[in-house]
């Protein structure tokens, strides 16, 4: 397993035209990463905010979507790392029945 953090903040350091194709070249490897026989056997987790680059990148039927509560909206009494183990525990598990 990869996990990628942040990768809306790789966009946010496009200040030339050499970075900017640079940032659009990371997004079309990653969105192409299936593709590729020897990665098939890795899963990629990415998380990011939402930018319109990002999510007309990664719109198709090759990723799944999730929304994490963050910041503001969530709530004192909740463990924001928990939440977020309970997630990733309960993915990895339905990943590991579906291939069984």
């Amino acid at each position: 397993m990869i996990v990628i953090d942040a990768l809306d903040k790789c966009g946010s350091l496009r200040h030339d035209l050499s970075t900017k194709n640079d940032y659009k070249d990371l997004l079309y490897i990653l969105k192409h990463w299936i593709q590729v026989d020897h990665l098939k056997k890795f899963k990629l987790i990415i998380t990011s905010q939402l930018e319109d680059l990002i999510i007309k990148m990664f719109s198709d039927s090759i990723s799944t979507h999730v929304n994490i509560l963050s910041g503001s909206k969530v709530k004192l009494e909740d463990s924001t790392s928990n939440n977020i183990y309970i997630f990733l525990k309960l993915q990895f598990d339905i990943m590991e029945v579906e291939s069984g």
